[in-house]
């Protein structure tokens, strides 16, 4: 699945989770290219739905604990106590929709292969030096997880490389929803036939 997953995305990294592709036919899947519109629609949902749920589920900590949550997640959390109900619900019944529609698309699918993340790793000084940095950082990282959450497909993400420079590259797996089943046996089937799980990084800097 190529919509949406691997746009904008790190050369070494598309490299990497497209040579995956060759273990997987090695083993005898059948790998094909399908068109996954659910996946670009999810992105456009509002994170109005993450924002009033992270103020929701952290009621307590917000109201007791403000000063210990980290300087830009904690006041972000907040906002969703100003969001109107009529906008959560909006979101909510998008959501719902896709969650639905995607199984038709998905029907002959048993998973689908897409990278971890967009970019390697940054160093975290480079990610947090200000507000709006860390708010494009947080979109780039996240976005392919956030698809999966968004339409409650099942994942794991494997090592399937390094780039240039040493960093971990990672292969997300989805599923189908309540599919963990099969997203499990593909990972393990994918560890099994290759070595990055053995190789580590060198932490003499430590």
């Amino acid at each position: 699945a190529e919509t949406a997953f691997f746009d904008d995305l790190d050369p070494e990294i598309e490299a990497a989770v497209r040579d995956s592709g060759k273990v997987f036919r090695e083993l005898g899947a059948q790998l094909d290219s399908i068109d996954y519109p659910q996946a670009a629609q999810a992105l456009q949902i509002p994170l109005s739905l993450s924002m009033v749920e992270g103020a929701a589920f952290n009621r307590e900590r917000l109201d007791q604990q403000l000063a210990q949550l980290d300087p830009i997640v904690g006041p972000r959390m907040l906002l969703g106590r100003d969001i109107p109900a009529p906008a959560y619900f909006a979101a909510l019944r998008d959501v719902q929709q896709l969650r639905r529609s995607q199984m038709a698309t998905l029907r002959d699918v048993d998973a689908l292969l897409v990278p971890s993340c967009m970019v390697p790793a940054l160093p975290l000084a480079e990610v947090d030096k200000d507000f709006d940095n860390y708010m494009h950082y947080a979109r780039v990282y996240m976005r392919n997880s956030l698809i999966g959450n968004l339409l409650n497909l099942c994942a794991v993400s494997v090592p399937c490389g390094f780039t240039r420079k040493g960093l971990p590259i990672g292969l997300m797996i989805y599923a189908k929803p309540f599919r963990e089943d099969i997203a499990l046996r593909v990972a393990y089937a994918y560890e099994k036939a290759t070595a990055y799980t053995q190789q580590h990084p060198s932490l003499d800097w430590l």
